[in-house]
């Protein structure tokens, strides 16, 4: 019994500093050209309900920072994903690629 509970103490710190995604270190997170959100035309906002750390977030943002024109910020508390965009924006595109991640999410 206080083998469990010393593995279920080691894996609860493992988590709180690395994240829930499994990975040893934190991911090194890609910065858009532009961050200022008031220098984009368009934006539209997602729910991302199974986004749990940052590392999570930080996936989520990459995705969209290494494109071009693109910007966008994740909210780990509320649990959304803002992307702000220089062309119109297409949801079910970036629904598909947040799928492709691993996550769930709902436009808002």
């Amino acid at each position: 019994m206080i083998v469990l509970f010393v593995f279920g103490v080691r894996r609860f710190i493992k988590t709180k500093n690395n994240g829930c995604c499994g990975e040893c270190e934190t991911i090194k997170k890609i910065k858009s050209n532009d961050t200022n959100p008031s220098h984009y035309s368009y934006d539209c906002c997602f729910k991302v309900e199974d986004m749990v750390c940052e590392n999570c977030a930080t996936k989520l943002t990459n995705a969209f920072n290494s494109q071009e024109n693109k910007y966008a910020i994740a909210d780990l508390s509320k649990k959304t994903l803002h992307i702000f965009t220089n062309e119109p924006p297409n949801p079910q595109k970036y629904m598909e690629l947040v799928r492709q991640l691993g996550y769930t999410c709902t436009e808002l």
